[in-house]
């Protein structure tokens, strides 16, 4: 009881020190701390894997009431309990999910639960549940998963695993469970799919590694603003290697936080941000400090400037104090030094802040005066080099004129001799009989080039076609050859493909606006857009010798129809079995080199690929595969005209130019980690989606 005691004080306190630094902080800026977590390890019986206070000082019984602005709450509870696969089963969960249920259900929210799913099961509850209600702007959405969570170092880091009840042990096999562990990259995913404005992930298990960016966000803000702008937030209830106990101190401090607990400055409002500071401070002190919850937002400048928000019964007042006047003279003596101690440490905090600002600003103007020198020696090498190129042509033209002088100074030099001078008549006459004779023959030879030149040139492509690379009919091996891949992979099958061409690079920037500018091409419908600002326009910058993305798959087929028509040939988009048999040109490794990516190989994420380019690159920056083909590994993924199906079953090789099912597409990308650039991956969109990461390459038919 003592510690809520105190706890209770600093709630009282808190509230003074965060309006004193709320405008401390509009004057300094403020700054976010990044989490990194460590790894794991499970053990039997183990998950192991601020207050702010809106302007005006709102409350409950006030007209401003901001949970109105959601258009509904829904919950999706996921309780992973009979484990059966090497795991230790976790009873406690039972009690957790529906305690966490009747809370959620007091504040609104419309709650669905799935227990004991497999890796299918829950992956299909998270697609189910988004489609159903995450696809509305103004909902909100909370997801609580109670199970085991693993932590696996990989080539490109550490990677956090939530567990289905049917993954292996991964002490026992670790490659049995990467292919039945759903990693974070794979929320990520998710979170990004959603368009409802807030979502709030909640994981009762521990893990690290994960790809998401954690920080502590405390700063005052207007609750009107927080829940107007979009936010994915995400809470464990643990750091990597430590044992979070079956019974969940997580859950009860959870379900105390919704019943009021976490409201730190008493305003009716309880903030995805004030939820982590609870349930951080809380779960430390009742488990002994060996559980730390960890809390934030993710890495996405459009997804982490809002705050998840619930609104709980006006607070209650504090029951008057019973006991003598000199112990509640000494009460607000302490509640007056908490405060003062609070509020030093965060104007310390504001004054380091302030003077990193400083220290940065300062650097920015040195750089900006060095920027100015090197320009201003550039231009001044520049005009250099001018002065001496416009010297080096006025001694030419003085040279040339020299010689034209001489020479007019040797014909007056002749001899006036008759004969001589005749002689030199015939003789010129002669010379230009014979020169006449030599132009005669030259122009004759010049119309028959002429004509030749012509008959190539009409059997070159024209300057707009892309470079095609002729591939022989053949057959090889399709799937996840080397093992660790995606369950879609599989199974592994022989493949025939008949003789065809495709484009040496993929279709660049420029090759895709000669097809717009000829046809006053405006876009297909978007169904759903990432990453782009319209029509072939990312958020970053491209170049005309750069893949063209933000294109849908309707684009794409339109590009090579136009193609079609304006040279008489057969273009369209590979198939997903055509795809794969050019990029293994002939191996069967991971990649066309080997198994292991290496350095500065392919485009793809940085941390994987250690390749100078944060975004897309040019076509055919690295080397080509063994058949001249460029970026078959990363750069953009690319369309195919196969249908997606899990597992194959033939669509792979057939080419479908209508409909509305899925699409592959294939060789990963810019934004891919190592694992997703591998000639076996596959992945898929909907053709009227676009993102900056996505782009095509075109397939000549050799028609007979």
């Amino acid at each position: 009881m003592w510690q809520r005691l105190v706890y209770r004080l600093l709630r009282l306190s808190l509230f003074g020190v965060f309006s004193l630094f709320s405008l401390f902080s509009l004057l300094v800026g403020c700054a976010n701390n990044n989490i990194q977590q460590p790894n794991i390890v499970t053990a039997n019986y183990d998950r192991g894997t601020s207050g702010i206070r809106p302007a005006g000082n709102p409350t409950p019984n006030s007209n401003f009431d901001p949970i109105s602005i959601y258009k509904g709450s829904y919950a999706l509870l996921i309780g992973a309990s009979e484990y059966r696969a090497g795991w230790p089963r976790l009873p406690g969960v039972k009690k957790d999910i529906p305690a966490v249920q009747q809370a959620l259900e007091q504040h609104g929210f419309k709650v669905i639960t799935v227990w004991d799913p497999n890796r299918e099961q829950l992956l299909k509850a998270f697609e189910n549940f988004i489609n159903e209600y995450g696809l509305t702007k103004n909902n909100r959405l909370l997801f609580y998963f109670a199970g085991h969570g693993y932590t696996v170092n990989k080539t490109a880091g550490e990677m956090g695993y939530i567990v289905p009840v049917d993954a292996p042990n991964p002490l026992r096999d670790l490659k049995g469970f990467l292919k039945f562990g759903v990693d974070m990259e794979q929320i990520e995913g998710y979170a990004k799919r959603i368009d409802s404005k807030h979502a709030l992930f909640i994981f009762d298990s521990c893990f690290s590694g994960s790809i998401f960016a954690l920080s502590r966000d405390i700063t005052p803000a207007h609750i009107t603003y927080r829940i107007a702008r979009p936010v994915r937030q995400f809470i464990t209830s643990g750091s990597a290697e430590e044992k979070v106990p079956d019974q969940s101190v997580f859950r009860e401090q959870f379900v105390l936080a919704l019943n009021g607990e976490a409201d730190v400055n008493n305003d009716g409002y309880i903030t995805g941000s004030e939820l982590g500071v609870f349930l951080q401070d809380t779960v430390i002190n009742y488990s002994s400090s060996s559980q730390h919850p960890q809390y934030g937002k993710i890495r996405n400048s459009r997804l982490d400037k809002g705050d998840f928000v619930f609104q709980i019964a006006a607070a209650p007042a504090l029951p008057k104090s019973n006991t003598t006047a000199s112990v509640a003279s000494q009460n607000a003596k302490l509640r007056a030094e908490l405060a003062e101690a609070k509020l030093q440490a965060k104007l310390a905090k504001a004054r380091e802040q302030q003077a990193l600002i400083e220290k940065a600003e300062a650097a920015r103007k040195l750089a900006a005066e060095q920027r100015q020198r090197e320009q201003a020696a550039h231009q001044a090498r520049l005009q250099t080099e001018q002065a001496r190129l416009a010297k080096l042509k006025q001694q030419r033209e003085a040279e040339e004129a020299r010689l034209a002088d001489l020479e007019r100074q040797r014909r007056l030099k002749a001899s006036e001799d008759a004969k001589r001078l005749a002689a030199l008549r015939r003789q010129r006459q002669a010379e230009e009989a014979r020169l006449e004779r030599i132009r005669q023959q030259q122009a004759q030879q010049q119309v028959q080039q002429r004509r030749h030149s012509n008959s190539r040139v009409q059997a070159r492509r024209k300057s707009f076609e892309p470079e095609m690379v002729s591939i022989r009919a053949g057959s090889f091996r399709m799937g996840d050859i080397q093992g660790g891949g995606d369950s879609n992979e599989k199974p592994v099958h022989e493949v025939y493909v008949k003789a065809f061409s495709i484009s040496k690079y993929e279709i660049t920037v420029g090759q895709f606006r000669s097809f717009v500018r000829d046809t006053n091409y405006q876009g297909s419908k978007v169904d759903y857009e990432w990453g782009c600002k319209g029509f072939m326009q990312p958020e970053f910058t491209q170049e005309d010798n750069h893949p063209v993305v933000c294109v849908t798959w309707h684009d794409a087929l339109a590009y090579t129809k136009w193609l079609s028509r304006k040279t008489g040939k057969q273009y369209r988009l590979p198939t997903e079995a055509e795809w794969e048999y050019v990029a293994r040109a002939g191996t069967s490794t991971k990649y066309w080199w080997g198994n292991e990516i290496g350095n500065n190989r392919a485009n793809c994420r940085r941390s994987s690929c250690v390749d100078p380019y944060e975004y897309t690159s040019p076509v055919g920056s690295f080397a080509a595969n063994p058949w001249g083909i460029y970026d078959t590994v990363g750069n953009v993924w690319e369309w195919t005209c196969s249908v997606y199906k899990d597992p194959y079953n033939g669509s792979e090789k057939k080419c479908l130019l209508s409909g509305t099912s899925a699409r592959v597409f294939r060789g990963g990308s810019w934004f891919s980690l190592a694992g997703r650039v591998r000639a076996a991956d596959r992945s898929r969109n909907e053709p009227g989606d676009r993102s900056n990461y996505v782009g095509f390459r075109a397939c000549e038919v050799q028609v007979k």
